[in-house]
């Protein structure tokens, strides 16, 4: 058991980490909620930033003194996706509990302020039960389905953009929208590498893709409801 979930020192350094990071919040948010919610928020987008950045930037010449540091989270980015899930959990039953109360409806993980949440929450949730040796040798378009990864972006950076405006919380999520810039960033650089990898052009159709739903979210969804 301590073998598969404590393989070498890097993965243990980042069970550690985030253990010790998700009882501190959770202590926090005990304390002040608000706090509690805004700081699940910056871990969960940090944790998803570093499953996303590290890997794109590998192969460009100006990072080139980095590469065995970009290498080595690259190599971790299973357990580093599967703590990005946790933390969109911990922060969606926070921020649930902030903006809503305490009794939970189903009905509240699809209002205007959380149904883009919600679908980041459900990629989440399907990529970490393909993250498995099982998924990746039988279900046949594993590589395609986790390219879905990429909608999340869009969504995320909407979700707090409508969260914020509508329950004016602006300051507090400018650390996550400029992280999950940098990871949309990321994303597109693909195309400008010398040797593009397959699936360059599709991280920014999905981006895109993510992009236009969110707008019709923010923009027709209080006429749906």
């Amino acid at each position: 058991m301590k073998q598969i979930f404590l393989p070498n020192p890097e993965v243990r350094n980042i069970q550690l980490a985030n253990l010790t990071l998700l009882v501190l919040v959770c202590v926090l948010f005990a304390i002040d909620q608000v706090s509690g919610v805004h700081m699940a928020a910056l871990v969960g987008t940090t944790v998803f930033a570093l499953t996303i950045i590290p890997a794109r930037l590998l192969g460009f010449k100006w990072p080139k003194k980095f590469a065995d540091d970009l290498l080595t989270i690259s190599y971790q980015g299973k357990w580093l996706g599967i703590w990005t899930c946790v933390w969109f959990i911990v922060y969606t039953a926070f921020a649930l509990v902030h903006y809503y109360g305490a009794s939970f409806v189903p009905a509240q993980l699809v209002q205007r302020e959380t149904v883009l949440l919600s679908a980041s929450l459900l990629i989440f949730v399907v990529l970490l039960s393909l993250s498995n040796k099982w998924s990746y040798a039988h279900v046949k378009w594993w590589k395609q389905i986790n390219m879905l990864i990429w909608l999340a972006i869009p969504f995320l950076f909407t979700h707090f953009l409508l969260a914020a405006s509508t329950l004016g919380d602006i300051g507090y999520f400018w650390a996550p929208w400029t992280l999950l810039v940098l990871m949309a960033i990321s994303g597109i650089s693909a195309v400008f590498r010398a040797k593009r990898d397959y699936f360059a052009w599709w991280r920014i159709w999905l981006m895109l893709l993510g992009s236009l739903v969110s707008a019709l979210v923010v923009f027709l969804y209080p006429a749906i409801v």
